[in-house]
């Protein structure tokens, strides 16, 4: 579930009418797109397109290639080159890429990235997306400060440690790894939503007091997971909006199902502002008394919502 305010700026890319000409080229041989400059086109679209290299093109600031035979060396002629979506391609040398000084939003899903050494001087960068790769190492990553959502998913990630640094990240994937530990969600002040299934979690007591909206634990180890269950504390606070420590982003969704749960007291469900919990087909022992609360809470998040937008409008 991804909120408007929350929009990620490559779907505003991918779905606006530009304002500058748009080059779209597909199935073509051309090897050199020098004229483009001439016809001033900021955004080019490239599909099976063979040996193409970026020499003249300076104008363009949204550039998006898919199964194409593309040479790197020369991107960094795109001294303009905010987007960048470069997917399904095998791509042998990733090194032009540490050149892209103004980079805002970058996407390298299925290129065969083993890692993330020439990326780690793009300090303007806000997305990555680097979904379906075979990365295994992420220690430069945390030069990436100005991170706001990241796709790691579907890559060979053990250790996530450094993600620690990246305080200002907002969405982050990191579905179906090898992942083990996520205590550096303890560091991200910032995260609204996480993914995290398909792992190899077994303890969620780092996520005790996160500060999220979107949470997904679906086919992990997990056995326990009443430490989310602190996230009730945020409840009683949110009805009182005077308190400028109250925390802004509430947990409302959380997926738990394909665990090994055998421990969930019920008063982890007294989190009354959930809107969706799932636990369908757990192999669980969770008391009966659950599924009654979990009647209760339909009409509690709503009444909820109501006294926020209230008071929230006494406040202006």
């Amino acid at each position: 579930m991804q909120n408007d305010y929350n929009q990620s700026m490559i779907q505003k890319y991918e779905n606006s009418v530009y304002k500058e000409r748009l080059g779209v080229f597909k199935d073509s041989q051309l090897t050199s797109l020098g004229f483009l400059d001439l016809l001033n086109v900021k955004s080019l679209y490239a599909s099976e397109c063979d040996n193409i290299t970026f020499k003249h093109q300076s104008n363009i600031e949204q550039l998006h290639i898919q199964d194409s035979m593309v040479n790197l060396k020369h991107i960094h002629n795109l001294i303009h080159l905010k987007y960048l979506k470069v997917s399904e391609i095998s791509i042998s040398d990733f090194k032009p890429l540490k050149k892209l000084a103004n980079i805002v939003i970058l996407n390298l899903n299925k290129t065969h990235l083993k890692n993330l050494k020439y990326l780690s001087s793009l300090q303007t960068l806000t997305e990555l997306y680097a979904n379906q790769n075979e990365i295994a190492d992420v220690q430069l990553i945390k030069s990436l400060k100005e991170l706001k959502i990241l796709n790691l998913s579907h890559n060979q990630l053990k250790d996530v440690a450094n993600l620690k640094y990246l305080t200002k990240l907002e969405q982050l994937s990191l579905q179906f790894n090898e992942i083990i530990d996520i205590s550096f969600v303890k560091h991200l002040p910032a995260i609204k939503q996480l993914q995290l299934q398909n792992n190899k979690i077994m303890s969620v007591q780092a996520l005790e007091f996160a500060n999220f909206n979107e949470l997904n634990l679906k086919q992990n180890y997990i056995q326990n997971f009443n430490p989310i269950c602190k996230h009730k504390k945020y409840i009683k606070e949110s009805y009182n909006l005077a308190d400028q420590n109250t925390p802004t982003n509430i947990l409302i969704k959380i997926q738990m199902k394909l665990n090994a749960i055998h421990n969930a007291e019920d008063k982890t469900l007294q989190m009354k502002i959930l809107q969706t919990i799932d636990i369908q087909t757990m192999k669980d022992r969770i008391t009966k008394s659950i599924v009654k609360q979990y009647d209760q809470l339909k009409g509690c998040f709503k009444q909820l919502i109501n006294a926020l937008q209230s008071q929230y409008q006494h406040s202006q």
